[in-house]
């Protein structure tokens, strides 16, 4: 490897992620400089030229990237954020990552630490698909798979463990032999399969999903006897190519091993999707890919240039030399942390599910291949380790968050674990988009289902019995998201509405929420449950509902809100009843519809207020829901949840009358 004398010079603290380490490197006298040793030869000039070149092509730097000359000199720095920058002039044009190799990844195939020349991925997207093309993925590639699901499986306790039932699904797919390789469906419960392991494919159906491409009870029989791998999308049969080079019999595919148009068939499926992807040796994501067009593929262009070895040798305290090695590759100008959470397979609501119920996942993102198991994070351009390529796209579970629970006030840590990654899962899925608005649930059932199974607590429509009266406290994060028309009431009443998929659109719950899990300064003022209940429209008690109320005893107190316009964000204020009769218009609160257009514009509006949680005695004010009377039963008043109260004092409630009613 060539390198030029500043190259040569660079010491490893450019790559520390120790701050006191981290440093500013002069490195070339000019971008001249650093384009004429790339042009003789450098390869970390190139690399750097490389980053320097997707930054200026990146449509999102447009307009953003500062004016320097050639004449002016070439820095590199470190940064807090684990990425390493470029500078001409002292302005940033570029990126680039650098990683210590780990002394014992010697024992690992050199495969796996392949030059540029012998790129890991060397596999491009094509735009329009004239056939469909096995056997594409690259030997090198397969290496790294391989060696991260075997080091997963022999190594990694918290990795190890299936279904004691030995799960396999109805149905499954059979890629075939290097001698026969015909594609078909298996009946499980009929075949004598000889090895239990399979892949699950996780992807967007997008638009162009070909009957060919399905099961229903009209082709099921044909299935069984074969299918054509011409009918198949890009996609499907890049996962069919996958499980054929790493040795694994059967794949799972929704599309194909779901009776599409059998109701009964696509419900017990539906019920079994928590197994399904739990119990997969391995999940492919086709993360980067919109439909069935673009495969489980790498884009050339995303890429990473790279990678280039630095080395440098130092002697230990008993004298002998060791060889600290690190690898380099450029970014492409769009921030890492990005792109994974901005593929389009993260923006579907059910993918949400099966990324998380997953053991082991291989994501396809547009730039590398992502490792995910709960012991590891990693991409082909750092198979040890790379919790960056995921950063702020971890998944909920991974770090035990999940736990059974006591009913013991030591135990409340654990009841607050559960709620925060509940209430993190809540927000990640109703930001995602669904085709059919009568998935809110199923679409979340697996997650539900296998969180159930962990803590034995107890599933109410998205809300949960060992702290019920908080779940309650959700928000629209409207203004966060799209804006006064992102969030609206599906056609069907899906949910009861003191549920949060009764509002289509993204779910927050705030930080103080986790207040309530302590002792409140004033507990006569919190409400109690006597009774909830909810009727699943089908078989699957997590699946689609029928109906739903809760039944509660607490304190009620009647306000106004005259609809403003939106004037403070997201809220409206909330008036005394007298602020009608007089210019006084004395303030209580605030409210926080779960729909905008529900919000009354320029007239009073009256609203029955429940006081739910109070905050901190320093902060001496409550959080409740905003409700709507519907109708009276036996002196006994139902309503209807159409908003969240905030900034209620305390003493406001001292003269609330306490009520049995139901919300439905």
């Amino acid at each position: 490897m060539s390198l030029c004398p500043p190259c040569l010079s660079i010491p490893p603290n450019l790559f520390s992620s120790d701050r006191d380490k981290q440093c500013t490197i002069e490195h070339h006298p000019s971008f001249l400089a650093l384009k004429e040793s790339g042009a003789a030869g450098c390869e970390f000039c190139n690399l750097l030229l490389h980053a320097i070149q997707k930054r200026a092509e990146d449509p999102a730097f447009k307009g953003y990237i500062p004016a320097w000359s050639e004449a002016e000199a070439v820095t590199v720095r470190s940064t807090k954020f684990g990425e390493q920058k470029v500078a001409v002039g002292h302005k940033d044009v570029g990126a680039f990552r650098g990683r210590a190799v780990p002394s014992e990844w010697g024992e690992v195939p050199e495969i796996l630490l392949s030059s540029r020349d012998s790129s890991l991925l060397t596999l491009t997207r094509k735009d329009e698909p004239t056939s469909i093309d096995l056997g594409m993925q690259d030997d090198a590639e397969m290496r790294v798979l391989n060696y991260w699901l075997q080091n997963c499986h022999q190594k990694h306790e918290n990795c190890v463990g299936t279904d004691p039932s030995g799960f396999v699904p109805t149905r499954l797919i059979d890629v075939g032999l290097p001698d026969s390789p015909e594609v078909r469906l298996v009946l499980t419960s009929r075949a004598d399969l000889k090895d239990p392991r399979y892949l699950a494919l996780s992807h967007c159906w997008g638009l162009t999903m070909p009957s060919s491409a399905t099961t229903t009870s009209a082709t099921l029989s044909e299935r069984l006897q074969a299918i054509p791998l011409a009918g198949l999308t890009r996609t499907f049969a890049d996962c069919i190519d996958i499980a054929r080079r790493l040795g694994i019999q059967h794949v799972w595919i929704d599309s194909l091993c779901i009776v599409q148009n059998s109701k009964e068939d696509w419900e017990t499926e539906a019920a079994q999707m928590a197994s399904v992807y739990s119990n997969a040796y391995c999940t492919v994501s086709a993360s980067a890919s919109a439909d069935g067009n673009g495969g489980c593929r790498v884009d050339e262009y995303y890429q990473p240039y790279g990678p280039v070895a630095l080395e440098w040798s130092k002697k230990d305290e008993n004298g002998a030399t060791t060889i600290e090695r690190i690898r380099v590759y450029s970014s492409f100008s769009t921030p890492l942390v990005n792109v994974l959470i901005t593929d389009p397979l993260s923006k579907r609501a059910w993918t949400l599910q099966e990324r998380e119920l997953s053991p082991r996942v291989l994501h396809y993102s547009k730039d590398t291949i992502r490792w995910e198991c709960r012991s590891l994070k990693a991409s082909t351009q750092f198979p040890w380790e790379d919790g960056l390529a995921f950063n702020r796209a971890f998944r909920a579970f991974d770090a035990g968050q999940i736990a059974p629970t006591k009913a013991s006030v030591q135990d409340k840590a654990q009841l607050e674990r559960n709620q925060q990654a509940w209430f993190g899962t809540v927000l990640n899925y109703t930001g995602r988009a669904l085709t059919k608005e009568t998935d809110r649930f199923p679409a979340i059932s697996g997650i539900a289902r296998a969180v159930q199974s962990v803590t034995g607590d107890t599933y109410h429509a998205g809300l949960w019995s060992s702290n019920l009266i908080n779940c309650l406290l959700w928000a629209s994060a409207w203004y966060d998201a799209k804006g006064l028309t992102s969030h609206t009431r599906p056609k069907s009443d899906l949910a009861p509405s003191w549920s949060w998929a009764a509002v289509s659109g993204k779910i927050s719950y705030e930080s103080w929420i986790f207040g309530a899990l302590h002792p409140s300064p004033s507990p006569q003022l919190l409400p109690t449950v006597l009774e909830v209940s909810t009727t699943p429209a089908g078989s699957d008690p997590f699946g689609q509902l029928q109906s739903g109320f809760i039944r509660l005893k607490g304190r009620l107190k009647p306000a106004f809100t005259r609809g403003e316009g939106f004037a403070n964000r997201d809220r409206e204020t909330l008036y005394n009843p007298d602020a009608i009769q007089g210019p006084n218009n004395t303030k209580v609160g605030e409210v926080r519809f779960d729909v905008p257009a529900e919000a009354p514009a320029g007239r009073w509006q009256p609203l029955f207020c429940l006081c739910v949680q109070q905050r901190k005695e320093s902060l001496g004010d409550t959080v409740g829901l905003a409700l709507a009377l519907m109708n009276t039963v036996g002196g006994k008043g139902k309503f209807k949840r159409v908003g969240l109260i905030s900034a209620v004092k305390v003493e406001w409630w001292r003269d609330a009358m306490e009520f049995d009613f139901t919300i439905v």
